[in-house]
């Protein structure tokens, strides 16, 4: 039996009529909150559920991103190591002569040692350097003989040249 049965009950015999209101209307207010509650506990439970799927899926996607970083810096190493390994000797030449000269740009006036290679095979070594990410062109006004940059990636490489 619910509150206002009871209360229906007592009418008149313990309650008076104003009381009886009042006590009624307190209780009807408190049904209408309890229902409320429950509606909202209802669509909390609910966000909850959704938000566990999301987290889970997250996380299962933040797995997976971590696995593909964990491969690319895996490879990138691996590229790195494989690239210098594919060096032809007029490429390994010119970038041991960026490590002896202990310099990050270096002109071609400088490339004295490499004047007994042939001009084609100092072009295709620059030109292959270049492709490979080594090593990129510094322009310089008219008259001023090419320079080349060692990018950081070159750094890299040079790194696990031996010295000469």
């Amino acid at each position: 039996m619910d509150v206002t049965g009871m209360l229906s009950g007592l009418k008149g015999k313990v309650l008076d009529a104003a009381h009886f209101d009042i006590l009624k209307s307190a209780y009807d207010l408190l049904n209408q909150n309890l229902e409320q509650l429950k509606s909202n506990n209802a669509a909390i439970s609910e966000n909850r559920d959704l938000l566990q799927e999301k987290i889970e899926r997250l996380e299962k996607d933040n797995s997976s991103l971590r696995e593909q970083v964990k491969k690319y810096k895996q490879l990138a190493a691996n590229t790195a190591m494989v690239s210098n390994k594919n060096l032809s000797s007029v490429e390994t030449e010119l970038l041991i002569m960026f490590k002896q000269k202990d310099s990050l740009i270096i002109s071609s006036s400088v490339y004295g040692p490499l004047e007994r290679r042939s001009k084609i095979e100092f072009t295709n070594a620059i030109e292959d350097l270049k492709k490979r990410g080594f090593i990129s062109r510094v322009f310089h006004g008219q008259g001023i003989s090419d320079s080349y940059e060692l990018t950081h990636q070159g750094q890299k490489a040079i790194l696990t040249l031996p010295n000469q």
